[in-house]
């Protein structure tokens, strides 16, 4: 055999194998669900391998070498995507692609296709050919798509059980790892999961005084031990809020440890909250059940003291050596009996002898006896409004509780000040009295009492109406005066509201419903007219959060965009970083942080003269206008409704 003869032989041999190796790899492809395939972009002519039919769904010969015959089978929802991404792919210069797209099968059915390939281009960058592989992934793609139907539905099952769901990896040096947290955690706590990814980020955000509860309630769980832990924690708007958090650690045999950490965490504020105002209430109900009956018994004593001390005296000439005696007895035991109408008072015990009567008039009746009570350094000012109405109540018992009113006022003002009795007519609606205890939505007469003292702080001013709490020197009071206030106004089916800031002096506003039938019809204030919405930017500043948050939410409601700063000092800096118009200061009066509103106005307006202010506070404008922090005409007293803020931000807006 020639040479020549060998070299055929030996090229068929070659050509045989690189069939059968082709066949080979057609038949793999073919198993894996995958085919190849050219477009020659000039001549619109497609060859591919044999799987490409039945990744489409086609029986052998049915499928048509052409672009158009190549796109036919996308699913018509997917179809304008792929051109979009087809068109883009030519547009560039990127060699190489990959995209995933739904076939539409001849017999209905949806099947998931994902091409990858590589562009070939002229020297000119004109696509000339498109090589590449198309593989049927609908098994991965079921797969992905159960996976995020299944988290979906944990996540939406862990929010209906809790208000967020979370779960930790426990490094071996014990360090927790979030590994991921529900949605839920970023509206509750405002922080985004990466910035609590640390353990040092996370204790940090803990109320100080509950940290040691959250560090044993994780050393617990490093050990193995589910459990449940309660403790408080800052929201990144400064709120204090209330957690109840259950976990449940896994532990790992291999590894002789816990190796992550699942758990789920409920806002439970309101629920403390509720807890709380329960606890105070029957402590109280406890306290006045007590006060109640040894009052009744200590009058039936001190009716027998006076009844026997009159007697001896009718029989004693005033020369007799126990005349005097005596005397103090009886004195002492009418001091007494005054002591007992008051636990009377606070237990809401005592008989009551309401009648029609307007707020003026008794006002007007106690002014001199209030005036020689508080002394010629305190000035007493009257501010009634002659549109009052009428209230069913117990004069004697009223002029109780602006005599008690006063002489706490005058205790405030050692060294002399000025007194407010102010009257006025106010309708409630249902948003305020739904924050307040046995208040219901309605027309009501207020009877403002204010001082020009020295004020109280957050924690004073929350046990004011406890009986026997007194901040004053011993001998110097019995600490019911207000505990007395608080029972005859609830028993009068009225409400107290209290606003004081250490150096500002307090604020005192009684609310007592309004009596509609009377002879001679009486002008009620009304309800601010409705407003449309409105635009401007508006700087909101409170020092009170739950008061911040409660504006903001009405005045975006109304179509304003809000600016929120907790102080003076935030308002300024947040001035300085917004470069846009801002149309209206709202503003608290007395703020902590050195600035107070009136000093902030003046600040912000020396960069932006043409600012509108709008001052509120829970004082009267007459102890506002004592300070000298309160120019303009414009104010907004607390407690306010949403239709009253609305109506004087769109007024403090639109004036000259």
């Amino acid at each position: 055999m020639s040479n020549q003869d060998k070299s055929k032989e030996q090229l068929i041999a070659e050509l045989d194998q690189l069939r059968t190796s082709e066949e080979r790899l057609d038949l793999a492809l073919e198993a894996a669900g995958i085919a190849v395939w050219e477009w020659n972009v000039l001549s619109d002519k497609i060859t591919w391998s044999k799987g490409i039919e039945q990744i489409f769904g086609l029986k052998p010969g049915e499928f048509e070498g052409s672009y158009e015959a190549f796109v036919t089978p996308i699913h018509p929802d997917d179809r304008a995507a792929v051109d979009d991404t087809v068109s883009r792919i030519f547009a560039s210069l990127a060699p190489d692609y990959c995209l995933e797209y739904r076939v539409l099968w001849p017999d209905g059915s949806i099947h998931w296709v994902e091409a990858k390939g590589r562009v070939y281009r002229d020297p000119l960058g004109r696509p000339v050919q498109v090589t590449g592989i198309i593989a049927d992934i609908t098994p991965r793609k079921q797969a992905e798509i159960a996976l995020q139907e299944e988290e979906e539905r944990y996540r939406n099952i862990s929010e209906l059980v809790s208000d967020y769901a979370y779960s930790f990896r426990l490094e071996p040096d014990g360090q927790a790892v979030l590994e991921w947290v529900t949605d839920a955690f970023t509206r509750i706590t405002g922080y985004t999961p990466a910035e609590m990814g640390q353990p040092d980020q996370r204790m940090e955000i803990i109320y100080p005084e509950d940290r040691a509860i959250a560090l044993q309630h994780q050393q617990r769980l490093q050990a193995g031990q589910p459990g449940m832990a309660e403790f408080r924690l800052f929201t990144k708007a400064g709120r204090l809020i209330w957690l109840r958090q259950y976990n449940r650690p896994v532990w790992d045999e291999t590894q002789g440890r816990v190796v992550r950490i699942y758990g789920a965490a409920k806002d439970i504020t309101q629920l403390k909250q509720m807890e709380q105002k329960l606890g105070q209430a029957q402590k109280l109900e406890a306290i006045g059940r007590l006060a109640g009956g040894i009052a009744h018994d200590f009058n039936n004593i001190l009716t027998v003291i006076l009844g026997n001390a009159s007697l001896m005296l009718d029989d004693l000439s005033q020369e007799h050596p126990l005349h005097y005696d005596i005397e103090q007895i009886q004195k002492a035991a009418e001091r007494a009996a005054a002591l007992t109408r008051q636990l009377l008072a606070f237990s809401r015990q005592q008989i009551l002898q309401p009648k029609l009567i307007n707020l003026n008039e008794v006002v007007a009746g106690v002014q001199k006896l209030i005036r020689r009570l508080i002394g010629e350094d305190i000035e007493l000012v009257l501010k009634l409004n002659p549109a009052l109405g009428w209230v069913r109540a117990d004069q004697g018992q009223l002029e109780q509780v602006m005599m008690n009113l006063a002489i706490n006022a005058r205790d405030a003002m050692p060294h002399g000040g000025k007194l407010f009795i102010e009257t006025g007519a106010v309708a409630l609606d249902e948003l305020y009295t739904s924050e307040q205890d046995k208040l219901a939505p309605g027309t009501y007469t207020m009877l403002a009492i204010s001082d020009t003292g020295v004020g109280m702080d957050v924690e004073t001013r929350s046990r004011i109406f406890e009986p026997f709490f007194t901040t004053k020197e011993i001998g110097h009071g019995t600490g019911l005066g207000l505990a007395t206030v608080h029972g005859i106004v609830s028993q009068s089916g009225g409400h107290i509201w209290v606003y004081s800031e250490p150096g500002y002096g307090a604020t005192f506003k009684i609310y007592l419903p309004r009596v509609e039938a009377m002879a001679e019809p009486v002008e009620v204030a009304p309800a601010p007219p409705p407003l449309p919405p409105d635009t401007g930017t508006i700087l909101l500043v409170e020092d009170e959060t739950p008061m911040r948050e409660i504006a903001g939410r009405v005045l975006r409601g109304r179509g304003y965009r809000v600016l929120e700063a907790a102080n003076g000092a935030a308002a300024v800096q947040l001035a300085a970083h917004f470069r846009e118009p801002i149309d209206l200061l709202l503003t608290d009066v007395i703020m902590p942080g050195g600035l107070n509103g009136r000093q902030l106005a003046d600040l912000l307006r020396l960069e932006r003269p043409e600012l509108k202010v709008l001052y509120m506070s829970g004082y009267t404008d007459n102890i506002i206008l004592h300070h000298g922090i309160m120019p303009d005409l414009i104010f907004l007293q607390k407690p306010f409704t949403p239709a009253v803020l609305a109506y004087k931000v769109w007024e403090a807006l639109h004036q000259p």
